[in-house]
């Protein structure tokens, strides 16, 4: 008897939908939608780099993601709310913009682009108690990848195989080379 199985789109939008509506929805039971919203900004950043593809690809671009997203919030809000200067904020963005390029340069495009977004989305989230707001991205981005761990075993588990495939085809190229000048 075959189980019932849903399609990888629909897994991966009930995947999205669920990610983006709990912080949210904690929020608004909590009565703290700042709170709320600032997880659900770093799951939907999360979210768009979830997808169909191999978790292996995956797996390192969310944890940038989530990674990269929280100290560009913080710095933007901590500039925003407690620097008057109005030069500071094209130096705020000079200094962003050149370390998120040296990331880009290093392979990270997403990462960089992220840490370049970010500041610019802090704009006025005054948050009491001095909270760091790039911390509640963090929270959003690693949920979103928690669920996707939890949720997308096959591809993972085809990862494993096809890791183990190519090892054995190794071990037997070398076993076909013994005794011969390869």
């Amino acid at each position: 008897m075959r189980r019932w199985q849903l399609s990888s789109q629909t897994r991966l939008s009930a995947r999205a939908a669920v990610c983006l509506a709990t912080p949210l929805v904690v929020g608004l039971i909590t009565d703290q939608r700042a709170y709320g919203t600032l997880v659900a900004i770093g799951a939907l950043w999360g979210v768009s780099q979830d997808g169909s593809d191999r978790w292996r690809n995956r797996s390192p671009r969310m944890l940038g993601v989530a990674l990269a997203g929280g100290p560009g919030l913080f710095v933007g809000a901590l500039f925003v709310n407690h620097v008057s200067a109005p030069w500071s904020l094209v130096v705020l963005f000079g200094v962003v913009a050149f370390v998120a390029g040296l990331i880009e340069a290093s392979l990270w495009a997403t990462q960089g682009m992220y840490l370049l977004l970010a500041p610019s989305s802090a704009g006025d989230w005054a948050l009491p108690d001095g909270l760091a707001v790039g911390d509640l991205s963090h929270v959003g981005g690693l949920f979103v990848y928690s669920v996707a761990r939890l949720t997308d075993r096959r591809s993972r588990r085809a990862d494993q195989r096809l890791c183990l495939e190519n090892s054995m085809q190794a071990l037997a190229q070398l076993l076909d080379a013994v005794g011969t000048e390869d």
